[in-house]
């Protein structure tokens, strides 16, 4: 399945027009997933760490960027997140600009941020180190 960005723009404007909140589309082996809102779904292993961008160590945990593109550590509608800040677990931490599109940072565990690595408005790349987060508990 290969989509463009317009067309994901375009599909996300309709969703938003139907009140559709998620949507998943198959073709073959190919799938798309897309959700609206606030992202409180949990990912929980190692794996699924790993997938999200994210390193923990015995002192931090190292959040990473999940794509190429231009790192804010804020959604334009939204707080800036900042040194000190508590986060819960799935709490958004900032996003990704890719053209049109938004692809979130979500907050790997709950805990401080004890260092934004990166700037703000900097283009990052996939992997690149954005946060560390002292675990609380």
């Amino acid at each position: 399945m290969s989509i463009e960005s317009w067309e994901l723009a375009e599909l996300i404007a309709q969703m938003k027009r139907a009140g559709v909140k998620e949507l998943e589309a198959q073709r073959g082996e190919s799938s798309i997933r897309l959700s609206l809102g606030r992202h409180n779904r949990k990912m929980v292993g190692t794996r699924a760490l790993e997938l999200a961008g994210v390193e923990r160590t015995d002192a931090a945990t190292f959040v990473r960027a999940p794509a190429v593109g231009r790192f804010s550590n804020r959604h334009p509608l939204g707080e800036a997140t900042t040194v000190g800040d508590h986060v819960q677990e799935g709490d958004l931490l900032g996003v990704i600009a890719i053209g049109p599109i938004f692809r979130p940072v979500i907050a790997p565990v709950a805990g401080r941020v004890i260092e934004q690595v990166c700037r703000s408005e900097s283009d990052v790349e996939y992997g690149t180190t954005l946060y560390r987060i002292m675990a609380s508990g």
